[in-house]
């Protein structure tokens, strides 16, 4: 980052839209002070934004700065006129910013250390003041902030009034300048899984945190074995992954995988195992970086097929684990759900969300803020046409530790029954969920004032969705992805909500190549509105890429498909997480579905 120079006349700099200070504005920082030892006093107090920092550039740069005394003492300049800026980096107006450097402001003249504090100096996302260090030497303050920036994130940096020299003079009026971080680069795919043609696995959607670092999970052979074992890596930004390590400890066949993280990195694996003839739920606590306690049982009744579990935690920390299964000796199913507060035990009894019925989809399951949930599955009642598919929806409420009275959702009659619908929360305590009903692809809303809506139709074409849709969302947009079939060819599509309603379908994929082999298109939001949307797509050469489509928030623009994968392959079943930075995982697999042969990654950072 380069740093500009500024004149004694700061009017013609000052950049328009810039956020101005309100009254009591604070920077949640920590101050350093150099004096003339090197050393450091610190004060001031610092909070974090959730997950865990990934640390970046501290430090002085190299030739800027001087020690800090009396006035006229040392190198550091003393004048008689107001202190002004004369130097920043990174560069007003500038685009291609790091998200891991510094800011650094050069003055005119040596301040008054006293006045160099985190509500003088203020750095912007929005109106949200960014947490960091700030450190002060010579004529340069310079700021950390404790997270990495968001991935084409607009940033402000305020210097107030409130600065003066080391005379006690203070500056004219305050100084204003923005810049923005660059987007994302794709790295070179890498593979997670250990044993090439070895796995038989079901890939599993990798899960990240607040600060982008991730956890991917799958099941594979072990070595000489011929039953699955359940296997994980940590991803951290600008590290890499970690090495993989198993997380069950069981010599059994291990199945029925599903993984899920909060915020802050607390995160849960679930899966089946096979002793003997019957099926049981088994479950780990990690935080992401760490393996976490032993694995523990959560179920209670012995059966002979457990079907797919479904995992989630809360940004309150607790877990959450749902699975079906067949009563033994009849063909009725159950949904039951376990859940764990932080320091705490699971249930003895787990709860049954519903029961007793002819077919129940997987589960689709989000929290909000506050801990409360939400769980939407298909059932049918009897397996017969009189009595259709409908989508189910009961709330969970952390106040009550219950999952509370359900309702079938009205205009939902013919929904998809062996798909999980798509789910995820908003910042007012409500809910989205999508899912695919006969030829078309609908919607359902909750709010706390409303309830649940009538489910709407997304799509505008009248032929049957190819693929389950996907539901993505940042708490203030929500993106649904998909793949449905036009004239010649199956096409990648999604559709934006940015209120009641979504937005006319959006063609994603070229339209030139089918797209749809095995997986569905996802997609994922960060909290800069920027989005992240992936789907199979074959080529001229008869193998198949993973693409992707990139909305930019700041203009909402989507910019044309483009090949994440950095080798030829047939692949499919494409996988994505993103964290509220932008930071992306995204996976896919080589071979068939359900049966992989190879798990690919590359990140997005």
């Amino acid at each position: 980052m380069s740093a500009k120079r500024y004149g004694k006349v700061l009017g013609a700099l000052f950049v328009a839209g810039t956020v101005s200070i309100a009254c009591g504005s604070v920077n949640e920082g920590r101050i350093n002070i150099v004096d003339e030892d090197g050393g450091a006093d610190g004060n001031g107090g610092t909070s974090g934004t959730g997950g865990k920092s990934n640390g970046g550039s501290s430090g002085k740069s190299p030739g800027i700065g001087g020690d800090v005394g009396e006035a006229g003492e040392g190198t550091v300049p003393v004048l008689p006129e107001p202190p002004v800026v004369v130097a920043i980096s990174p560069d007003t107006g500038e685009s291609e910013v790091e998200p891991t450097g510094t800011i650094r402001i050069e003055f005119s003249e040596g301040l008054d250390p006293a006045t160099v504090t985190s509500d003088s100096i203020i750095i912007y996302s929005g109106e949200t003041p960014v947490s960091g260090a700030l450190d002060y030497s010579g004529v340069t303050a310079e700021f950390t902030p404790d997270e990495r920036l968001d991935l084409l994130g607009e940033y402000d940096v305020v210097v107030t009034t409130s600065i003066t020299d080391a005379s006690g003079t203070a500056m004219e009026e305050d100084f204003s300048s923005s810049f923005t971080v660059r987007d994302g680069v794709w790295s070179e795919q890498v593979q997670v899984d250990g044993t090439a043609g070895e796995l038989y696995g079901t890939l599993v959607s990798p899960v990240i945190d607040g600060a982008g670092n991730a956890l991917i999970v799958w099941a594979e052979y072990k070595d000489a074995e011929t039953f699955n074992s359940v296997f994980g890596r940590y991803f951290s930004p600008g590290v890499g992954f970690g090495e993989p390590f198993e997380i069950d400890e069981a010599n059994v066949d291990c199945n029925q995988v599903s993984v899920a993280t909060n915020a802050a990195g607390e995160a849960v694996v679930a899966w089946t195992e096979k002793h003997g003839t019957t099926d049981q739920v088994w479950v780990r606590r990690l935080s992401l970086g760490e393996l976490g306690s032993a694995p523990v049982r959560i179920d209670s009744v012995a059966v002979t097929q457990v079907w797919q579990t479904t995992s989630a935690v809360s940004a309150t920390g607790e877990a959450h684990v749902l699975w079906s299964y067949n009563d033994p000796g009849v063909t009725k199913q159950n949904l039951l759900a376990n859940h764990v507060a932080p320091g705490g035990d699971w249930l003895t009894t787990p709860d049954v969300v519903y029961n007793y019925v002819e077919t129940l989809s997987p589960p689709g399951v989000a929290f909000d803020e506050d801990g409360n949930g939400f769980v939407f599955f298909a059932f049918d009642s009897d397996g017969t046409d009189e009595t259709p598919n409908q989508l189910y929806a009961r709330r969970y409420l952390t106040a009550s530790a219950q999952w509370g009275n359900g309702i079938a959702v009205e205009g939902s009659d013919g929904i998809d029954g062996y798909h999980a619908p798509s789910v995820v929360t908003d910042a007012k305590g409500g809910a989205r969920a999508v899912f695919a009903a006969g030829k078309d692809v609908k919607a359902v809303t909750f709010s706390k004032g409303g309830g649940f809506s009538v489910a709407k139709v997304l799509d505008t074409l009248e032929t049957s969705p190819q693929s389950l849709p996907q539901l993505s969302s940042n708490g203030r947009q929500f993106l649904a992805s998909w793949y449905q079939s036009a004239s010649l060819n199956t096409n990648a599509y999604s559709a934006l909500s940015e209120g009641a309603d979504f937005a006319a379908p959006e063609l994603r994929s070229s339209g030139d190549f089918r797209v749809g082999y095995y997986g569905t298109a996802v997609s994922g939001m960060d909290r800069q509105g920027n989005a992240l949307v992936l789907f199979e797509q074959g080529n001229a050469t008869d193998t198949v890429d993973i693409v992707f489509s990139r909305l930019v928030g700041i203009n909402g623009e989507w910019a044309e498909g483009s090949v994440v994968n950095s080798a030829a392959g047939e692949y499919q079943d494409p996988r994505i997480a993103v964290a509220p930075n932008g930071v992306a995982v995204a996976a896919w697999s080589l071979g068939i579905r359900l049966s992989a042969n190879a798990i690919y990654v590359s990140t997005f950072e």
